[in-house]
C-alpha cells in the first residue's frame, strides 16, 4: 500500500533582506501521514533551532505565530529530522510512501539543510510530489494557486492557524483527497 506524508514546513524569513534566502532554515515541521481513503495514521510537529540566524525576525514571528521561545528551546536539524524520520518509519510500518507538499519550497530546503549539515532527510523527499502543480494543472488553472485560494476553489474552509506548519499540513491533505491519484496507489 502507498501512502501520502503531507507535510508543511515553516522557515526562517525576512522582509527586509537581513539575510540571502539560500540561508533560510527550517524552524517547524507538521506532516500527516494517511492513505487514499483519507484516514490519518499519525500527525507530527516539532519546532527546529536555526543555527545561522537563531533570531526569528518580527516578520518571521508576526507571519509565523512562532515565538522566540519556541525555538530557542527546541533542538537543532540534525536532531529533530533523526526524529522526524523515525516517526514517518514507524507510522508507514514500512510501506511506500510519498513526500507531499505545496509547492517545491519544502522539498528543496530539506534537500539543502541535510546535505548542507551532512545529516538526514534526502530519503524523505526521494519521490516528491508537487500538489500545488497538480491541483493547478488538475483543475486547469492558468497559475498554481497558495493553499487559501485552492481551499476557497474547492468551497473548503481553512481550518486552525495559518503558516502553522501542522494546520497547513493537514488543510493540504484535505486538499490531496480532492486529486485523482491513479497510478500513485
Amino acid at each position: 500500500m502507498t501512502l501520502l506524508l503531507v507535510t508543511d514546513l515553516e522557515a526562517t524569513c525576512t522582509d527586509k533582506n537581513e539575510f540571502p534566502r539560500e540561508e533560510m532554515e527550517i524552524i517547524e515541521i507538521g506532516a500527516v501521514i494517511m492513505d487514499f481513503n483519507g484516514d490519518i495514521l499519525g500527525e507530527y510537529q516539532t519546532f527546529i533551532r536555526p543555527e545561522k540566524h537563531p533570531t526569528l525576525t518580527d516578520f518571521c514571528k508576526q507571519l509565523t505565530t512562532i515565538n522566540q521561545e519556541d525555538v530557542d528551546s527546541a533542538q537543532f536539524y540534525r536532531d529533530r529530522m533523526a526524529d522526524f524520520s523515525k516517526w514517518i518509519d514507524r507510522t508507514t510500518s514500512g510501506e511506500h510512501f510519498i513526500f507531499c507538499s505545496w509547492g517545491d519550497f519544502d522539498k528543496n530546503i530539506i534537500a539543502r539543510q541535510s546535505k548542507e549539515l551532512k545529516t538526514y532527510g534526502h530519503h524523505i523527499v526521494r519521490h516528491h510530489v508537487n500538489l500545488k502543480k497538480k491541483f493547478g494543472a488538475e483543475n486547469k488553472l492558468k497559475r498554481d494557486p497558495g493553499v487559501w485560494k485552492a481551499l476557497q476553489i474547492k468551497k473548503m474552509e481553512f481550518e486552525g492557524t495559518q503558516h502553522r506548519a501542522l494546520d497547513d499540513a493537514k488543510n493540504i491533505a484535505r486538499l490531496a483527497l480532492t486529486l485523482n491519484w491513479n497510478g500513485y496507489k
